[in-house]
């Protein structure tokens, strides 16, 4: 089923959005303070603040070592901190499991340009579980949040209802679509820039870029609004290398340094014109062609120091000695609470609900540029999630990986497109891939197991960036597998041109 929106709250902490029994929900929080002590960010599920002690966290700060936490009535997306916030959750809940959480977010520190904004990379688990009803985000500093503070709810049930409850709840909720495209330029001759203006006043921005290299190094980097004075502060993460800054800059950090190769970003942008913009990036770089030869991947947290004006161009330049190819384009989408739309730009492909299993499929699905798919599974046994595209089971696979953060690791020449560590236990997947015919596809994911079973036993997490060398096909089917024993299987395929 589309992306459907549950609902958005910007009034005082407590902020709650009711949410219509859903499996898969996103929720995006925008959360502005009014400098009069420090906010940190909880996140509770099902009305459980306050009332229990039934999560657990797992987090890390600007790249730094995993801290956890356990036994709690929230997971603690936000560190304490006395400026604003953007964070983006997924969040997984199955009918008689924990329910499961991804989550990061970009922090602006002290206002201005010369301060790079922190980051942070979260997964966390509710023990009571089952079928997410209520998204809710607290704080637990001393200070206090604006009005413009925003918690917006979409969500998915990953199973197609009857049309006469679809359109019951859609006229329930004045209309109500997902992310909706804005804006798109893709290239017809090479050039070193990539803009798309125009763009209308939204509170959320997500970009898709995939772009091509001529044969010269390339090195993406994303400027706001035309803007190249240095109004910038950026931090980023190489291979799960140590966080590295800049300050005062021209433009965010958008990829790895100049590489001749390929590479896919999945961004977020938080958008209030009196406040300054966050930006939060994934990147995977395709590296030298070929099996053989890993991704490179990238995590950063970047702010555009403006306090005066709403985002309407977002552009990528190539700092490198090439310049982009025909084909290469950027995708913007757009979120806004107050949007009255039926509109989806992520189409459903493939529903998967399967018990007892070794392997399911989608069979075949439409060919599209983008996918994003998400998927659950509980493995009999300890197991990893591995995926495999048009039945290939060649050695055409690589990945580079990091398990509850440090450095990458990296896998080459493999029969499987791996997401995931070996454990018995549930897992849950959000992954973005670029899906060009003629280009090596790249993915970028992020993972949450379960761990033990129970609020006092902290979940894991695991990032990695992939790709399967195939250059004269679009992925027209994929397989998900548990490397040993069965599984349960529950996920969502979505696409888009």
């Amino acid at each position: 089923m589309a992306w459907i929106k549950q609902g958005s709250d910007t009034s005082a902490y407590p902020v709650v959005v009711t949410v219509n029994n859903k499996n898969f929900v996103q929720a995006m929080v925008h959360q502005t303070n009014n400098n009069d002590g420090n906010i940190d960010g909880r996140l509770i599920l099902n009305g459980e603040l306050g009332s229990s002690t039934d999560f657990a966290t797992r987090q890390s700060v600007n790249g730094g070592s995993d801290t956890t936490r356990v036994s709690e009535d929230f997971v603690e997306i936000v560190d304490p901190t006395s400026r604003d916030y953007f964070s983006v959750n997924y969040i997984c809940g199955i009918a008689g499991q924990e329910a499961l959480v991804i989550s990061f977010a970009g922090l602006t520190n002290t206002y201005g340009a010369s301060t790079e904004p922190a980051r942070m990379e979260v997964v966390g688990k509710y023990d009571d579980g089952g079928v997410i009803t209520e998204v809710e985000v607290a704080e637990g500093g001393a200070g206090t949040t604006t009005a413009d503070s925003n918690l917006s709810v979409i969500g998915t049930d990953g199973t197609e209802p009857t049309l006469d409850k679809e359109l019951l709840y859609k006229v329930r909720q004045d209309n109500v679509g997902g992310w909706v495209e804005v804006g798109r330029t893709r290239l017809s001759t090479s050039g070193a820039s990539i803009t798309v203006s125009d763009l209308p006043d939204k509170r959320y921005y997500m970009t898709l870029t995939n772009c091509i290299d001529t044969g010269g190094t390339i090195n993406g980097q994303v400027r706001v609004n035309g803007d190249t004075g240095n109004n910038y502060a950026r931090r980023r993460s190489v291979a799960g290398g140590a966080d590295v800054t800049d300050v005062s800059v021209g433009s965010h950090w958008s990829t790895t340094d100049a590489e001749a190769s390929p590479f896919f970003n999945v961004e977020y942008f938080a958008n209030v014109s009196n406040k300054e913009k966050l930006n939060i990036t994934y990147h995977a770089r395709q590296s030298t062609a070929g099996d053989a030869n890993p991704p490179t991947r990238i995590e950063a947290a970047n702010k555009w120091a403006n306090t005066t004006d709403a985002i309407n161009e977002i552009s990528i330049t190539d700092f490198g000695s090439g310049s982009y190819d025909v084909g290469s384009e950027m995708v913007v989408l757009a979120y806004d609470p107050n949007d009255t739309h039926a509109t989806n730009f992520w189409e459903e492909l493939a529903t998967i609900d399967d018990t007892g299993v070794a392997s399911t499929s989608t069979g075949t699905i439409p060919a599209r540029k983008y996918l994003w798919i998400q998927m659950y599974v509980n493995p009999s046994t300890s197991a990893a999630l591995q995926l495999q595209f048009n039945n290939d089971t060649g050695t055409n696979y690589a990945r580079s990986y990091t398990a509850n953060g440090g450095a990458d690791t990296t896998s080459a020449s493999l029969t499987i497109w791996g997401v995931s560590s070996t454990d018995a236990n549930p897992k849950f997947l959000n992954l973005f891939i670029i899906n060009n015919t003629t280009e090596e596809k790249l993915g970028i994911s992020k993972l949450v197991t379960r761990g033990t079973a129970g609020e006092a036993n902290t979940p894991d997490r695991f990032e990695s960036a992939q790709k399967w060398d195939n250059v004269t096909a679009q992925i027209t089917e994929i397989d998900f597998l548990v490397s040993a024993g069965t599984g349960t299987f529950n996920g969502v395929v979505w696409g888009a041109d």
